[in-house]
């Protein structure tokens, strides 16, 4: 991964000043920056570099929002419209993501204000704004507004089944895990149990059952919660043998 982030690099560098600027080029050529500098900086936190991380998912963020600036330019492309806002998403919720995982909740709150700021002036629609609604939910669950967090776990289900999507995809589960979160915050076992079922049902037979998707420690703890001890030895097994 290093060696091919370095070639990207380069190509950014050096290559990038060798194509004649136009409207159409000064748009990919942004476009491409914003998506190495994120990508980058998920690299960068996951090799533990997180103050790298951040600084990099910020730069990335300022190429995205340069991006949308360019939009007038390309007046009649509907697809550019249509990555830039992704490329906006996807960058200003790295950043937040990134904040959070850093327990800087403070510091996400505030770039979460920032970004719907930014996603109101700038017409982003409903399936942009379900990512925003799932790490509002992250934000909530983390400084214990368990309550509050439900309002935007409900929306990110809504918009999840209105867009047609299936059940059995990771966004889904990602959603189901941060429900969860709350109800077990919240000490609600019975609920909990009765949604980690859902969950089981709604990916049963593919990839994306909660025991590859959701954490295990939380499966196990709601498991003991509701007495099914053998169920949690086993999944809690598994997720201290992955730690």
């Amino acid at each position: 991964a290093e060696e091919l982030f370095k070639s990207a690099e380069n190509i950014i560098r050096f290559d990038f000043g060798t194509i004649r600027p136009n409207s159409r080029s000064s748009y990919w050529i942004t476009r491409a920056e914003a998506e190495v500098y994120m990508q980058r900086s998920i690299f960068l936190m996951r090799t533990g570099k997180s103050e790298e991380a951040i600084t990099l998912g910020k730069l990335a963020v300022e190429k995205s929002k340069a991006l949308m600036r360019m939009l007038s330019s390309v007046e009649g492309e509907p697809t550019y419209k249509y990555y830039a806002k992704g490329s906006a998403t996807l960058a200003l919720g790295n950043v937040i993501n990134q904040q959070i995982a850093m327990g800087q909740f403070v510091n996400a709150e505030w770039s979460l204000r920032d970004a719907l700021k930014f996603a109101r002036e700038n017409d982003f629609n409903q399936n942009h704004m379900v990512n925003f609604n799932m790490i509002s939910s992250d934000i909530l669950n983390g400084t214990g507004r368990f309550e509050q967090a439900f309002a935007y776990i409900a929306s990110s289900q809504k918009i999840h089944i209105d867009q047609g999507m299936p059940k059995a995809t990771s966004r889904w589960m990602r959603i189901r895990s941060k429900e969860l979160t709350a109800l077990v915050g919240l000490t609600q076992w019975d609920k909990a149990y009765k949604v980690l079922q859902d969950s089981y049902e709604d990916a049963k037979g593919t990839l994306y059952e909660p025991k590859n998707t959701i954490d295990g420690k939380l499966i196990g703890l709601i498991q003991i919660k509701n007495n099914r001890i053998d169920d949690a030895i086993s999944v809690l097994s598994e997720a201290y043998k992955n730690d």
